[in-house]
Formats: C-alpha cells, sequence, structure tokens
C-alpha cells in the first residue's frame, strides 16, 4: 500500500487518506503510475480484500498468504525503484 502510495507521489498525486477507499485507490493506480499490468494489480489487490476480511469478519491470515504479500510489496518496491531510476 505504501509503495503504491510512493509511485502516486512520484507523479505528483496526494491520495488523500481520510477519505474511505484509499487502499484500494492506491493499489489500483499501480498500473498508470508504475506501468504494472492489470493482471498483477489484481494479484496485488487480493492482500487489500483480504485484509479486510481480517478487520470487519475476524479472518485469518495464512502464511501462504503473509508470503504472498512479502513478495508482492517487493516487486511493487523494484518497480518504484526501476520508476526513481527513470525520473
Amino acid at each position: 500500500m505504501h509503495c503504491a502510495i510512493a509511485g502516486l507521489r512520484t507523479h505528483g498525486y496526494r491520495l488523500p487518506t481520510s477519505r474511505p477507499g484509499h487502499h484500494q485507490t492506491a493499489i489500483q493506480s499501480l498500473a498508470l503510475t508504475l506501468d504494472i499490468s492489470t493482471a498483477q494489480v489484481a494479484v496485488y489487490d487480493a492482500p487489500r480484500r483480504k485484509r479486510n476480511g481480517i478487520d470487519y469478519e475476524a479472518d485469518v491470515v495464512s502464511e501462504a498468504m503473509a508470503k504472498a504479500c512479502i513478495e508482492a510489496a517487493a516487486e511493487i518496491l523494484a518497480a518504484l525503484g526501476a520508476r526513481r531510476g527513470n525520473g
């Protein structure tokens, strides 16, 4: 989520975090800000949806999901680093 917000900021945008839906907006912006495919954005959005389930339905995060989140964050961070190297 924070890497997605950083991607927005590299384009001069600030995300109003006080408004509902800012997590979803940040993740969905990755296709535009960091040239991440929409298919991959959907993969990155899965942990956000899972987090909502945890917050509101007392769902549980599996070890596999935790590892997938870490891998997704590393991929987004790498894309952000590549963007910064080009800009």
